[in-house]
């Protein structure tokens, strides 16, 4: 974040698209230190230099998404808009999936997790957010290893798995 700071000040009178992204940056990382409040401020930065942009869009959803409530809703919306301007991929339904969970609507997150898994079967991401909705959905076990298996072997060192097996091991 300080290497980020840093490079804002060097690039800050430019307006320039590398300006958001370093805003950006600083957005994702400050989601995944759980610090929501934070990646709003910094996102407002990127909304004063491109609120259009499809990056501060994007961004916008994911804050939006660890905020959950209301929040979730207009998530779902922002992916639905991406996914009309640019078509489906598997990081919009992966969005709009959790967008669903956090409402509780599994059902429409699991669907839309399978069109992600037609168009990549090993994606991580979309993997979890399956074992988590087959869960919620009490699927049956069976399809839940089936699910874990297939992150293991697609992806063995993402941090998900590497969790799973120490607590297996224990």
């Amino acid at each position: 974040l300080k290497m980020l700071r840093a490079a804002q000040s060097a690039i800050a009178n430019t307006q320039s698209l590398a300006l958001l992204d370093v805003h950006g940056l600083s957005v994702d990382i400050l989601l995944r230190i759980h610090r929501p409040d934070l990646a709003e401020k910094e996102h407002k930065n990127m909304s004063t230099i491109d609120d259009d942009a499809t990056i501060t869009q994007m961004y916008a959803a994911w804050i939006g998404l660890s905020q959950g409530g209301e929040k979730a809703k207009e998530s779902i919306q922002i992916f639905e808009d991406l996914r009309e301007k640019f078509g489906t991929g598997v990081s919009l339904l992966n969005g709009m999936a959790l967008g669903h969970m956090a409402q509780g609507n599994y059902e429409t997150a699991e669907k839309l997790l399978l069109d992600a898994m037609s168009k990549r079967s090993s994606d991580p991401e979309t993997l979890i957010n399956l074992i988590m909705c087959s869960q919620h959905l009490k699927k049956g076990i069976d399809l839940v290893n089936r699910y874990i298996n297939q992150l293991k072997s697609s992806s063995p060192h993402h941090p998900w798995v590497r969790t799973y097996a120490n607590m297996e091991t224990k």
